[in-house]
């Protein structure tokens, strides 16, 4: 990820939310470039459950990270490229690149600040099925002994690819609190505002997300993590009856990853979204499961 010391990012489907997926193994290194395969199954319906969480197929990309550091600042590199296969024959299939950059800079002891810019292509949005996405952000992290406190905020620009001509915008902000309790073992809460505006009234939104989750190695090369992950939308461009449409879930989630030889990770991710809407079209319980196979070459 951009700046594992100064800043993080979501995750391979981009947009990083509350949950309990697991972290990607050594997050520390310096540099890396991981190649993975993915499979998943997921019994949702929606167009726009949880981005593509719902959705069945599979996943396969690489990316590239690098940090460079020099004194009390840190300069990092995002590349990656992932495609998606669909086994929905309504769904089509997507190849998303990401580029990013960040820049890190210590101010005292335990407080640091970063800039995050990012770009991601055919991106899969709440409101989109391919969006172009540009993204800046600022971060602050104070980070005193075991506590590690952020406060991020920032502006986000969608292209939508798959209505052209139109496009959205708005702010998301966000906070997070981690408590290490040792190597690998640590608990987390977190929560974010989003908000876009776009030209089709239709796919405007606010939603607001609380996490929380605790992740422990249970034993040198395997570790687990469990969370919950609570999210609230709405749809101010879309009419139900004399109101407009209003969703909101909850998803109780479990990760295990194994080590199972030096560099390679074989992770295993169940989550069970239990949606509810005004709009009964979208009132649904999704199971989805996902397992994952990485390999890490450390630079």
């Amino acid at each position: 990820m951009t700046s594992r010391r100064l800043a993080t990012t979501i995750a391979v489907a981009c947009l990083a939310l509350p949950g309990a997926a697991m972290a990607a193994p050594g997050d520390d290194d310096r540099g890396y470039l991981d190649l993975f395969a993915a499979g998943v199954t997921a019994s949702g319906q929606a167009a726009d459950g949880s981005e593509d969480a719902d959705k069945s197929g599979g996943v396969f990309g690489a990316a590239l990270s690098y940090d460079i550091e020099t004194g009390d600042s840190l300069i990092g590199f995002d590349l990656a490229s992932t495609y998606y296969a669909y086994s929905d024959a309504g769904r089509e299939d997507r190849w998303s690149n990401r580029v990013a950059g960040s820049y890190g800079h210590r101010i005292g002891e335990t407080v640091r600040i970063s800039a995050i810019a990012d770009f991601t292509s055919h991106a899969s949005t709440l409101e989109s099925s391919k969006a172009d996405q540009t993204q800046l952000r600022g971060r602050l992290i104070i980070e005193p002994g075991p506590h590690r406190f952020r406060l991020t905020g920032g502006w986000r620009w969608r292209d939508y690819q798959d209505r052209p001509g139109e496009s959205g915008d708005g702010p998301v902000i966000g906070a997070d609190y981690r408590y290490r309790l040792g190597k690998g073992h640590f608990i987390m809460i977190e929560g974010q505002y989003e908000k876009i505006d776009a030209t089709l009234a239709s796919r405007s939104y606010r939603r607001t997300t609380a996490g929380a989750s605790y992740r422990v190695n249970l034993a040198e090369p395997l570790s687990a993590s469990v969370g919950i992950t609570y999210r609230d939308w709405s749809y101010p461009g879309r009419a139900v009856g004399p109101d407009t449409q209003h969703d909101h879930s909850w998803s109780p989630e479990l990760g295990l990853s194994w080590e199972f030889a030096r560099d390679w990770y074989a992770e295993l991710e169940g989550t069970v979204i239990w949606r509810e809407s005004n709009n009964p079209a979208y009132d649904e319980t999704v199971k989805r499961a996902m397992f994952t196979l990485r390999k890490r070459f450390r630079l």
